[in-house]
């Protein structure tokens, strides 16, 4: 049986895929039914965190009806059932019982059997993904690294200290308490703890439900590895999936004065700093240096100011020029303290460009004001390894120029372009945007926190913003994010109409690799009945079950195998039948947490296409309108999840919570199961959607976008299956409808209560 909760490497074992072509055409879907025996039910992902009497759904394959029994002890010897609320073949929903700490154990047991398989604590911590940053001083050495393998930190002493930042779900709990700490009250704790081997523990610096910060400062202060690494909480421990190694800090940089070594010519210093071994840092003075063209900042080298409203960088370049950025820089390099300003200059040029291949960039303490016509990027992020931070970001010339067309494209001129990119840390860092705030397109493990985003457009604006996996065909993932506690603004008052189509926060990508009906499983090799897309290479992608026997399993694949095989880092369970499970290769999109943050004014919030293991939680919406109007002609939900054929591919929304937030004078939360369709309705119909949670969500007001009926919760295609719509409360003015008393779910093998 697979275990309970994903506690793999990155952040979700079997998520890794993007779909091919679903050659649906040869679907004859064979009955879902007979499902043939297995030892024990197999368990794919559990609802987590659960307060006493909430309702758990429990992802997996199961024997027909199943039993769950509250234990205390692993083998369950001594065992109190719990009350069942619903079970088939695809997942198991009971009521959670108090049980507080860590030698309490849920176990589901087939039907009239003792073929049993224990979930653990259903509030142990639910690990990730995690990594290292530095403190808001901290070294540019210690951006975040790989945190897949092997975690490597630098030693320091404050205020340069190194911290382990850790994310996923149920992290953090008061003693005796099933109530998470909200990602709205970052607080330290010292019941949440990270064991290094067995002589180092270290307390959280900051603690929720959905991350912690640990800083090792006076913790490990000699050079070391760290085979061992785990999370403690009062209901578990968790391995972390990393390996740390302690090693000693970077020598400090050489500091060269530009203004007194170099006479103030930059473009001299920064080829002595070429050629000679650093680091070192360039100090610029309290000046205004004008940039006549494109410049490379050396490896190991810092260019630093006095300060944004001090030093300035003017660039002011021809629009015939062929530029493609203004500053660039390979490896271990970074700004400080000083503010660029472009004047003017060519469409699609970034003002600091992070090349591909390259590792460890840093700009903390920078401004770039955006005057030019067909403003584009202050930062296109495509290397390993980034923080931006403190800094300040305005996006204030014209989006398309001239004016009737549509020169720079959605990418081009979004503030903050990351493709490609790996561990980046944004925070504390002001935007403030017309044409686009970000594109984080096929980009994994980011930390984007503390940020304030200021729309500046108070009409019609071109483009919204997105974490996507557009480019799939090249980095098959999109995962591993924490954008939190950070305030989303807009100018108040807008008419809907400027909401069409503009998403807050999105993730998109159309397409994928295919799939089709199992044809065998042996081993690691799935062999399907239909080809995938020819020529793409699906490593990287994910392998999931989309219907029939054993749905919702995924794996990793490793490799292709002609046109037909794919192998996988681990075999399917027993569970599948071929000629009747059926398999999409779709992108690895997922671990995404949206948590703690302040939208005023904004759009619609959304899970867009394939996503797993994702959540929506304790955020504050205020006056948010979407008027994408997908049904009906009605306005839809602030906060949204679908699923559904895009690009002319399946692509499902597994596993995913929408909790705890607050929705004032906005429309409500909706899920939309193959709405609109793109071509797989004729093969296969879905569901697309499948095993969710919405809970503990209040939604009261009036929306400017659907201004005669209030806030509700939505899921209405019969397909869709395993939601659990509980404990939201519900307010709307007199004289204002309410539908169905706020809940408007029609799912099958569903829990809907008040």
């Amino acid at each position: 049986p697979i275990a309970a909760k994903d506690r793999v490497a990155g952040p979700d074992q079997a998520s890794s895929s993007r779909m091919a072509l679903l050659t649906l055409a040869a679907l004859s879907l064979a009955a879902i039914g007979a499902i043939h025996a297995a030892p024990a039910p197999s368990i794919y992902w559990m609802s987590s965190p659960t307060r006493v009497g909430d309702t758990i759904v429990v992802a997996g394959s199961f024997s027909g009806n199943s039993t769950a029994t509250l234990c205390g002890d692993p083998a369950c010897a001594h065992g109190v059932p719990l009350p069942l609320v619903d079970a088939w073949d695809h997942s198991v929903k009971f009521a959670m019982q108090p049980c507080f700490n860590s030698s309490c154990f849920v176990s589901v047991c087939a039907q009239g059997t003792t073929s049993c398989t224990s979930l653990g604590h259903p509030n142990a911590p639910d690990i990730w993904w995690a990594t290292s940053v530095p403190g808001l001083e901290g070294k540019m050495a210690n951006t975040p690294t790989s945190s897949t393998t092997t975690l490597t930190v630098q030693l320091g002493s404050l205020p340069q200290r190194t911290l382990i930042r850790v994310f996923g779900r149920s992290l953090a709990f008061p003693h005796n308490s099933f109530d998470c700490v909200p990602a709205t009250a970052r607080q330290p704790l010292a019941s949440a703890m990270l064991q290094l081997g067995s002589t180092i523990t270290i307390p959280a610096l900051n603690a929720t439900c959905f991350e912690l910060t640990f800083d090792l400062t006076e913790y490990v202060t000699a050079p070391g590895e760290y085979l061992s690494a785990t999370i403690s909480t009062q209901y578990g421990t968790t391995k972390l999936p990393i390996v740390i190694v302690a090693s000693t800090a970077s020598p400090d940089p050489t500091v060269l004065v530009v203004d007194r070594d170099f006479s103030g010519n930059l473009t001299n210093a920064l080829a002595w700093a070429t050629v000679h071994v650093g680091p070192y840092i360039l100090v610029l003075g309290n000046n205004t240096y004008t940039v006549d063209g494109p410049f490379v900042v050396p490896n190991t080298t810092v260019l630093a100011g006095q300060g944004m409203d001090a030093t300035t960088l003017a660039v002011t370049f021809s629009e015939d020029e062929k530029y493609t950025h203004v500053i660039t820089g390979e490896n271990d390099w970074g700004l400080r303290d000083l503010q660029i300003v472009i004047t003017s200059g060519p469409a699609k040029m970034a003002a600091v460009w992070m090349q591909p291949g390259t590792s460890n960039f840093s700009a903390v303490g920078v401004r770039i004001h955006l005057l030019q016509n067909n403003v584009s990027n202050a930062f296109k992020i495509e290397g390993d390894g980034f923080e931006i931070g403190a800094s300040d970001l305005i996006q204030a010339g014209i989006c398309l120029w001239p004016p009737t067309s549509m020169n720079t494209d959605f990418m081009a001129s979004t503030t903050l372009y990351f493709h490609g990119a790996l561990n980046g840390y944004v925070h504390d860092t002001h935007v403030r945007w017309s044409c686009s705030a970000f594109d984080m397109d096929v980009t994994s493990f980011i930390i984007f926190e503390d940020n304030l985003i200021e729309c500046l457009q108070a009409g019609a604006f071109p483009h919204g913003n997105s974490v996507s996996f557009y480019d799939w065909v090249r980095h098959p993932a999109s995962q591993g994010y924490s954008y939190s506690h950070n305030t989303q603004t807009r100018p108040p008052g807008q008419p809907t109409s400027d909401w069409g189509f503009h998403e807050t926060w999105t993730t998109d990508g159309p397409g994928g690799w295919g799939g089709g009906l199992l044809s065998s499983a042996s081993g690691t090799t799935i062999t399907l009945e239909s080809g995938l897309v020819p020529v793409i290479n699906p490593t990287g992608a994910t392998a999931i079950v989309i219907s029939g026997p054993g749905v919702g399993q995924r794996r990793l694949v490793t490799a292709r195998q002609g046109l037909q095989s794919i192998e996988v880092d681990a075999p399917l369970d027993d569970y599948v039948v071929p000629g009747q499970s059926v398999i999409a290769v779709v992108a690895t999109v997922g671990a995404k947490l949206v948590t703690g943050n302040s939208f005023s004014w904004t759009s619609v919030i959304q899970l867009f296409g394939t996503t797993f293991t994702s959540v929506i939680a304790d955020n504050n919406i205020q006056n948010a309108n979407n008027a994408m109007q997908f049904y009906n002609g009605t306005a839809d939900g602030t906060v949204t999840g679908f699923g559904l054929c895009y690009g002319n591919m399946p692509q499902p929304l597994y596993f995913a919570e929408y909790t705890g937030n607050v929705l004032n004078n906005s429309n409500g939360v909706s899920l939309h199961d193959n709405a609109p369709d793109q071509g797989c309705s004729k093969t296969y119909e879905g569901p697309y959607i499948r095993w969710q949670v919405i809970r503990g969500n209040t939604i009261d007001g009036i929306a400017l976008s659907n201004p005669s009926t209030c806030g509700t919760v939505n899921a209405t295609n019969p397909l869709t299956t395993d939601l659990v719509v509980e404990g939201n409360a519900f307010g709307c003015p007199a004289g204002k409808q309410l539908p169905g008393d706020g809940l408007n779910v029609k799912a099958a093998h569903s829990v809907v209560k008040p």
